[in-house]
């Protein structure tokens, strides 16, 4: 029995505890054509020990479900931050936005999924950047670390009024000015000053915005 075996109790999420506890690591982790991590087993390395499916939610009987009687008796509790500006930029209360702002300052990376409308499938991003006001991300921005960084020393900072373009990218411990434009298909590996409009692969500097 592994993994894959069936009847399942519960659907699969993603946590991928059963490759970790493989001692035989016969169970590779890849991105399903939904764009969802999934466990692939090699059959032929594969010994039907078991212990996968012990660690995996998928066949845990004590797991329990809420009922719709027990979700009555729970008490939910709301926020909102007390910035209208901010309510007016997010798609809730705004506590979460702020709440990774600061981790991310602290120095923490933090990891969550979008979906791409484009490609239809969830795609998995580690946000280790502190972005400035009213900044326009357009679809497929990344913003990451080089291969030989660690996440946590390499805060990406952004100032107010970046206008990235459709798939940038953004590589390395960076600061990014205020006022600046980022061509589509840009890939940035230094800092930008303010005002400045760039593009190209390396991002170079085209020209630097004048204001009367």
């Amino acid at each position: 029995m592994n993994i894959n075996s069936h009847p399942v109790i519960n659907e699969c999420t993603s946590c991928q505890m059963c490759a970790a506890v493989c001692s035989r690591n016969a169970i590779a982790i890849r991105l399903n054509e939904d764009g969802f991590y999934r466990p692939y087993v090699d059959e032929n390395i594969c010994t039907d020990c078991g212990l996968c499916t012990l660690v995996c939610y998928k066949y845990d009987n004590d797991i329990k479900v809420t009922s719709s009687e027990d979700v009555e008796k729970i008490d939910v509790y709301s926020a909102q931050h007390v910035s209208d500006t901010l309510l007016e930029k997010v798609t809730s209360g705004g506590v979460a936005d702020v709440l990774a702002k600061e981790l991310i300052d602290q120095g923490f990376v933090c990891v969550g999924v979008t979906y791409n409308e484009d490609n239809h499938r969830a795609e998995h991003i580690m946000a280790s950047a502190r972005l400035g006001q009213y900044c326009t991300l357009r679809p497929g921005v990344v913003i990451g670390k080089k291969d030989h960084e660690k996440a946590i020393d390499m805060p990406v900072r952004v100032g107010d009024n970046v206008n990235f373009g459709l798939a940038v990218r953004v590589f390395g411990k960076i600061t990014i000015g205020t006022n600046v434009t980022i061509g589509a298909n840009s890939v940035v590996t230094k800092d930008i000053p303010d005002n400045a409009v760039v593009g190209g692969v390396p991002a170079e500097i085209i020209k630097i915005k004048k204001y009367d």
